[in-house]
């Protein structure tokens, strides 16, 4: 089959004129008609709902079950461990944190690519073919993701690595210790024609996620513009990775790719590179011994001996324009983002701003966005590290939306009897749902290790959430949301970027990854 690179155009035309055609065919009674019916269709989407008829629970009905999860600190070789007794039915689960900071431009553009291909190449003791099958006969499989993670109370530094994780059977995991063994021992990655295949599979998967997740791309394309930490993981996670991945599929030859991921490898796979984290059962009595082995042998060559320690990245200074990027592609609605840098997670006012983004999503964006406006959805929340986000999904009217976003505060300070004791307290459970979650027991304490995010911390989130008063809404949309904050903005869609531009906005416009 053969695309044709006019079928939208042959579409849009087609539309239009049956359009005109059913129109002229109107008598005007039925156009009469249609007119008030769009005027009725108006009325009932501004009308006032009556929510009284819902259920809703109570505030006394909200209880705290978590505690704090059984953690032990130590330090094996130099790696340092933090372990878990939990109750995970016989299975060990093992994660970890490998430090990239080390890494050039050149070899941290390609490690999405190399998390994705690692395990797939031949090791020192196998070929490709038998290592998969000893995976998958003795684990639940490998996983290598990127991670990029903000200070939890510090703006301005994060840590950027490689998550790595596994679980098996407690009686696999010498075999689990041993295949992880063999990834530190570096595959060799000398097949060309292998590479060539998971350069091409990878490409090619980039681009299939990215309608069903616009708007997660576009609010990640707008944090870019206004942190540091965000154009890491643009760079890494979002559409510019997508559009660097084609580009070095066009210029690099394999033999390039070849060599950057093996200096990759090189760089990440030490034993004084890395922090471990285990959760096991009560019944696993080998665990220990295990895991001073795998630690022993990793760290046998290193000269250092203290125990490695995050080596947290200073964030540059970002310029301060209030600056728009316009990713152009050849989609028919758009996805539109707003994100204003507000403050850290142990601050005071970041649980203010939590429930604030729950409030704003029900009583403001959802009726006029996707209501009144035509978005098939619309929303704000706010990210670990503090960044207010607005986003729009699926938009026909994108300068409208991005009006919307601005005239937050306008509306917060008119509509302040919105803001009564069972609106307020909807978005409190809100928060709490996601707060309360039931977390499985291979999770307990991975916050911990992942984001330095500790039970005592949460726990004084948890306070504060339920604390925040209908002031405080009122006192920090003003205070961090009104219209002349520095803030980035993105769309990601067809149209012209001159359309979006307002007051003293600088918009870019790039072309998009090509479908």
């Amino acid at each position: 089959m053969q695309p044709d690179p006019k079928f939208d155009d042959i579409f849009n035309a087609a539309e239009q004129q049956l359009l005109k055609k059913k129109v002229a065919a109107l008598t005007e009674a039925e156009r009469t008609q249609v007119y008030e019916d769009g005027l009725e269709l108006s009325r009932a989407q501004k009308q006032e709902q009556n929510l009284d008829v819902l259920p809703c629970l109570k505030i006394n009905e909200i209880t705290h079950t978590k505690t704090s999860p059984p953690l032990k600190h130590t330090v094996s070789g130099s790696i340092p461990l933090q372990l878990c007794e939990a109750n995970t039915n016989g299975v060990t689960y093992f994660k970890g944190v490998l430090g990239t900071e080390i890494l050039n431009e050149k070899q941290r553009q390609l490690l999405p690519f190399f998390n994705y291909a690692i395990d797939k190449f031949d090791t020192k003791s196998y070929d490709f073919r038998d290592f998969d099958k000893y995976v998958s006969k003795s684990t639940s499989g490998l996983s290598f993701l990127t991670h990029v993670t903000e200070h939890i109370d510090q703006h301005g530094q994060y840590e950027q690595g490689v998550l790595v994780g596994s679980h098996c059977l407690d009686e696999n995991l010498p075999k689990m210790l041993d295949i992880w063994s063999e990834i530190f021992n570096r595959p060799n990655f000398s097949n060309e024609e292998r590479m060539n295949m998971l350069l091409n599979n990878y490409c090619s998967s980039l681009t299939s996620g990215i309608i069903d997740n616009g708007h997660t791309y576009a609010m990640q394309a707008a944090r870019s513009l206004i942190t540091s930490v965000d154009e890491c993981k643009e760079s890494l996670m979002g559409l510019h990775h997508v559009i660097n991945m084609q580009n070095i599929q066009k210029q690099y030859n394999i033999n390039d790719i070849q060599a950057i991921v093996d200096d990759i490898a090189k760089h990440i796979f030490n034993g004084n590179n890395l922090r471990a984290a285990f959760h096991y059962s009560n019944t696993n009595d080998i665990l220990f011994n295990c895991v001073e082995k795998f630690c022993t042998e990793l760290c046998s060559t290193d000269e250092n001996k203290e125990a490695n320690r995050i080596n947290w990245v200073e964030s540059k200074q970002m310029p301060k324009d209030n600056r728009g990027i316009h990713i152009s592609m050849n989609i028919p609605v758009n996805f539109c983002a707003k994100v204003i840098q507000t403050v850290p997670y142990t601050d005071p006012d970041y649980p203010k701003l939590r429930v604030l983004s729950r409030f704003v999503t029900s009583k403001y964006l959802h009726p006029i966005v996707r209501e009144q406006n035509g978005a098939y959805g619309g929303g704000a929340m706010l990210t670990l590290d503090g960044v207010f986000n607005y986003y729009s999904y699926r938009d026909p009217n994108s300068r409208t939306t991005l009006d919307v976003f601005d005239e937050t505060s306008n509306w917060m300070a008119k509509n302040t009897r919105l803001i009564d004791e069972q609106n307020l307290f909807e978005a409190k459970l809100s928060i709490l749902q996601q707060m309360d979650q039931p977390i499985a027991e291979y999770m307990k304490g991975v916050d911990l290790f992942l984001y330095g995010l500790s039970f005592d911390i949460w726990q004084t989130q948890r306070e504060r959430v339920l604390a925040v008063t209908k002031e405080d809404l009122i006192a920090v949309c003003q205070k961090y949301l009104a219209p002349e904050k520095w803030a980035g903005k993105c769309v990601i869609g067809d149209g012209a970027s001159q359309e979006l531009q307002k007051n003293n906005e600088i918009w870019k416009k790039v072309s998009g990854p090509q479908q």
